[in-house]
């Protein structure tokens, strides 16, 4: 099915949120996904603000969630996550909301790749192993839905950041 834009739809809108939105976790996962080991820690710790601690924290969450990252403001932060962060974390202290500069940004993602062994996405290096992968995912099955799961396999078993939803249409095509 086309949409008016040309692109392929291959996702819902409630697929494409479970994919790339910012998780709603429920207690029990805020309990598993906001929980940090000690190397993970030291990674937040590491930042100098109790801003860019919390910011770093909610990053490190939602990697280990979805592999992916988000360019958020506070207020797309559900409350409960980042109270439980700094409860659990950063007790007694008061969380003023500012926003982090993208180089602290930049520099989060750097060291949150790293650690967890992934790269960012680069059409240059990757787009080819992907469409080797796509010639091999086609001879079994031509469904979008089933060629999604298999790409989305691929990336998280290669530790490679998925592309954005529109990269994944256009390779799909």
């Amino acid at each position: 099915m086309r949409a008016t834009n040309k692109r392929l739809t291959i996702l819902s809108e409630e697929e494409s949120f479970a994919l790339y939105g910012i998780p709603d976790f429920d207690e029990t996962q805020r309990q598993h996904y906001l929980h940090f080991n000690e190397a993970e820690q030291n990674i937040i710790y590491y930042r100098k603000s109790l801003t860019e601690q919390v910011y770093c924290a909610l990053q490190l969450g939602y990697f280990k969630t979805k592999q992916i990252f988000f360019d958020f403001t506070w207020k797309d932060v559900p409350e409960d996550d980042y109270k439980f962060i700094i409860d659990r974390y950063f007790p007694e202290n008061e969380l003023i909301q500012t926003d982090v500069s993208r180089h602290e940004f930049y520099l989060q993602r750097t060291t949150i790749m790293k650690h967890f062994e992934y790269d960012n996405w680069d059409s240059s290096i990757h787009k080819s192993m992907l469409a080797t992968e796509l010639e091999s995912i086609i001879k079994r099955d031509t469904s979008t839905s089933f060629i999604l799961v298999e790409i989305l396999s691929f990336l998280r078993l290669k530790k490679i950041i998925r592309p954005g939803y529109t990269t994944l249409q256009d390779l799909i095509s």
